[in-house]
């Protein structure tokens, strides 16, 4: 399976996956069409995960809010930050049995459910809860299973986790987690008067506030959440690397993707 089919979780309105499928020799991309008999279509499918052994696809909806307009970067933007300080708890983890063709929610009311890592046994799911800064860990298997616990709290927004050769896993930070952030959150007043603002002002005002100091980008953690490893960056490179999605290590170097910056970067450990 993991040879002839690659499975994509993107920014669609349409349909949650693509299978990019090259068993008939014509590498073409066929969305697939679950049996899903919720109310209304996928509107922000994000973090993917995919068990080898059963064939089971896990992945997040970040939001169910009807409102989410996800057509360009700009848009995303705004979303990312309305979802964010408007405390919107509708997002999910939900399951996709390509055999039987349908799709099962885990866990619903997650604020901003991102990246997710399967533990290399498939005994459990390490998810970012981007919001709350958090990573969770949903149990697949064992006495545990379907139950969630936290692992640890971060200060800065996670996004996507990836396994490290040298162990534990990486989170890709996509900012800090800021006064106004929490400010927004308790002041609706406030929250509205950001949201109506021209989103290169609010980006421009994100920026200059990671710029103070030196910024973490990405965190090395252990299973269970302890700190091994943190990368933080400051002058110019801080301003390449900004808004991280994910880090990936190979071969002593962290390759590291942006949600705004057209470019892979690459750091040296």
């Amino acid at each position: 399976m993991r040879a002839k089919m690659l499975l994509l979780a993107g920014l669609v309105a349409a349909a949650v996956l693509l299978s990019l499928d090259d068993s008939r020799g014509d590498n073409v991309s066929r969305p697939l069409v679950p049996d899903w008999q919720g109310s209304r279509p996928f509107s922000f499918a994000n973090g993917i995960e995919i068990d080898y052994e059963t064939g089971a696809i896990y992945f997040t909806e970040t939001s169910t809010s009807e409102s989410t307009n996800l057509m360009s970067i700009i848009s995303f933007y705004r979303e990312f930050l309305n979802i964010v300080i408007s405390g919107d708890k509708t997002g999910r983890l939900l399951k996709y049995d390509p055999k039987k063709n349908q799709v099962e929610v885990l866990v619903d009311g997650l604020a901003f459910p991102n990246g997710l890592a399967m533990s290399t046994d498939g005994t459990y799911l390490l998810l970012a809860e981007t919001t709350t800064g958090k990573i969770l860990k949903y149990w697949i298997k064992t006495a545990k299973a379907s139950t969630m616990e936290e692992v640890v709290q971060l200060s800065g927004f996670p996004d996507n986790i990836k396994w490290s050769p040298r162990g534990g896993f990486w989170v890709g930070l996509h900012a800090k987690r800021g006064k106004i952030v929490e400010w927004s959150i308790s002041y609706p007043w406030l929250r509205r008067l950001i949201l109506k603002l021209p989103i290169r002002h609010i980006q421009r005002v994100s920026t200059l506030l990671n710029q103070v100091g030196r910024q973490v980008i990405a965190l090395r953690l252990s299973e269970d959440g302890k700190m091994m490893e943190a990368i933080s960056v400051h002058g110019v490179v801080q301003k390449a690397f900004k808004s991280v999605s994910e880090v990936e290590e190979r071969n002593g170097s962290l390759f590291i993707g942006s949600v705004t910056s057209p470019f892979l970067g690459v750091y040296h450990l």
